[in-house]
């Protein structure tokens, strides 16, 4: 999707809202979107109208690289596949961060109390990266579901068929997510060993 600057707008993930409240998080794409000197994805938010599928209010930008794990891929910076959960009143955007085919794509998050932000960082990210050891490559763009009883968090992503060969294709993975008591997001992953069955399942 193009904008009116021209500039590609991908990723699209929508919030909803306790209160029904709906909110459109997107990407602008490093290929015309030049700051710095740098080609650089950024995600943005505004609000959304479902019924009539049209945004309003100015674009809020919620995520540019900043962190040196974001900035590994030279002139051409990625903060990409939002994706927003609100726990204990506070909203959590997480992203990934580098390019898709680098062994760095990885997984990282910042928090805001209001949907439009500010977003602050999580000072430890990325939450989940590779592991060559067990054959991980560049995990990153994801989903977050629940168990069928709702008592667990998982989240969804994709990871290298091939970590010699990034180019090769992606697969899914499926991993536990938690908050703890100070409300950091841990994942317990990446995986690539068979996990016990979601609680709830039959």
């Amino acid at each position: 999707m193009l904008n009116d600057n021209r500039i590609i707008l991908y990723d699209f993930h929508i919030f909803i809202d306790d209160d029904g409240s709906t909110y459109l998080f997107y990407v602008k794409d490093c290929s015309e979107n030049i700051v710095g000197g740098r080609h650089v994805s950024q995600i943005y938010v505004q609000g959304l109208n479902l019924r009539y599928c049209v945004v309003y209010g100015e674009p809020v930008l919620a995520a540019t690289p900043t962190q040196p794990w974001e900035l590994q891929s030279g002139d051409y910076i990625w903060n990409e596949g939002p994706y927003v959960v609100k726990h204990n009143g506070i909203y959590y955007l997480m992203y990934s961060g580098n390019a898709f085919f680098m062994t760095e794509y990885a997984i990282g998050y910042a928090t805001a109390t209001n949907p439009l932000g500010p977003y602050t960082k999580y000072e430890n990210n990325p939450v989940l990266k590779a592991d060559l050891e067990i054959g991980v490559s560049g995990p990153g763009h994801h989903c977050v579901t629940t168990s069928p009883d709702g008592t667990e968090l998982f989240i969804v992503y994709h990871s290298h068929i091939d970590p010699n060969d990034p180019s090769k294709g992606r697969t899914i993975n499926i991993d536990r997510m938690y908050f703890d008591e100070k409300g950091v997001i841990h994942i317990k992953g990446p995986t690539r060993s068979p996990q016990p069955m979601p609680s709830g399942v039959s």
